[in-house]
């Protein structure tokens, strides 16, 4: 008999940013979700903001932070804080497992993409 592995499976399921203001501190919250059958390990999550929803060269970092273990069906969450480009771009880019470290069951759902609100004046 073939045994399925079944492995950790982390997504970002909740993105809520703060106020997008030029130069100024922005706070991005990230709640990461083991949708696998096993635990995931520690594991980082980086957020972008972007001019395109694909990320890319003109994507710029805005931080990262260390997710804690998550066992099977839980879920973390985290902030991460950086600082607003002087221009505005659109979208927020969050990766979880950004650095690859996790062996997941489905490696293609680990980035988000979300619409940001126009820029506060």
């Amino acid at each position: 008999t073939r045994r399925l592995f079944l492995g950790p499976d982390l997504v970002a399921k909740q993105v809520r940013a703060s106020t997008l203001r030029a130069g100024r501190e922005l706070t991005i919250s990230v709640t990461v979700r083991n949708a696998g059958g096993e635990a995931a390990s520690p594991t980082v999550v980086r957020c972008y903001l972007s001019p395109t929803r694909r990320l890319g060269v003109a994507s710029i970092p805005i931080g990262s932070r260390v997710v804690p273990a998550i066992g099977p069906g839980e879920q973390a969450q985290v902030s991460v804080v950086g600082t607003a480009p002087s221009a505005p771009l659109p979208f927020l880019i969050t990766v979880v497992d950004a650095d690859g470290e996790v062996a997941e069951a489905k490696e293609t759902n680990n980035t988000r993409v979300e619409a940001l609100p126009d820029p506060a004046p």
